[in-house]
């Protein structure tokens, strides 16, 4: 058997893997939501929290038996999904009597913990997935504790934590892809993107916000162009797409504005401006995307 078949194998094991991990996660959360009221305080917590542990421990025995390494991963993510549901219980059932935003800390910094440790000793991409996920968590969390305790109200704090958090994911993917060509690099450039587009185009847009920010209005222009331009060098085709879209959405944005410059004919010619530039658009995108693929077949 050569390298590419099983490595093949390895990629369909690990689908129906996480696939059954899915599922055993959302069997486990049904039984939970559906007899929680005939649950008591140790059943609550042994079915959340205790489900989460063994989870983790019967991981660990899987990947110490290197024949089952695959299969770890699946109860790893079974773990990871029920570490802040089981924390979370186990707080309500100890009547712990915290603010919103100080469990949220607790539970973010736990789980990240967790994780973050499994992935200094044993490094893995489900370790890492989830060490990422409650980082942006805890990110998330700390942020607005702080602003809470400072008792000062801050306009569009979510976005602007969403465009932090994406120039991470972004600096992180590239970090990844140089050193060791991971798996999370793709993942983390597209949710990068997103966030710091869908932000910036949130704070710039009418369509959203009913009045823009001008200083986004500019601002946003300049991030599409500046994904697009990132696209060849980091070899990114979400790039390429998440700009493609957000652009047409800007120009559907700002021409609202114009149309009353052109009286009855606004609409008109807007829509065949609007023509135009989607043509150009997809003649752009196509030689963009084929650039890409030559440097990476290069």
């Amino acid at each position: 058997m050569n390298k590419e078949t099983s490595h093949n194998e390895n990629t369909v094991l690990k689908i129906f893997n996480y696939v059954g991990g899915t599922l055993i996660f959302l069997g486990i959360s049904y039984f939970i939501v559906n007899h929680w009221e005939f649950l008591n305080s140790f059943t609550k917590i042994f079915s959340t929290l205790g489900a989460a542990i063994a989870a983790f421990i019967v991981g660990m025995l899987f990947q110490v038996a290197k024949k089952f390494d695959p299969v770890s991963a699946a109860f790893y993510m079974i773990a990871g999904l029920l570490f802040p549901i089981g924390l979370q219980v186990t707080l309500n059932v100890a009547n712990v009597s915290w603010a919103t935003d100080i469990s949220n800390v607790f539970i973010s910094t736990l789980c990240l913990v967790v994780f973050l440790t499994a992935q200094l000793y044993a490094p893995r991409t489900i370790f890492l997935l989830f060490t990422i996920l409650f980082a942006s968590l805890f990110y998330m969390s700390i942020l607005d504790f702080i602003v809470h305790k400072s008792n000062v109200i801050y306009s569009y704090l979510d976005n602007y934590e969403m465009i932090t958090l994406g120039i991470a994911y972004i600096c992180l993917g590239y970090y990844l892809d140089k050193n060791y060509k991971h798996i999370l690099t793709g993942p983390l450039y597209f949710f990068g993107g997103l966030f710091i587009l869908s932000a910036s185009f949130s704070l710039g847009s009418n369509l959203i916000s009913g009045s823009a920010i001008p200083l986004w209005e500019i601002i946003t222009p300049i991030l599409i162009i500046l994904i697009f331009a990132l696209s060849v060098p980091l070899r990114s085709k979400s790039f390429l797409y998440l700009g493609a879209i957000f652009l047409l959405l800007y120009i559907c944005d700002m021409s609202g504005k114009f149309i009353r410059l052109f009286g009855d004919m606004g609409w008109s010619l807007i829509l065949i401006i609007l023509g135009l530039l989607l043509m150009l658009i997809g003649y752009m995108v196509i030689y963009i995307h084929k650039k890409i693929n030559r440097i990476k077949f290069d």
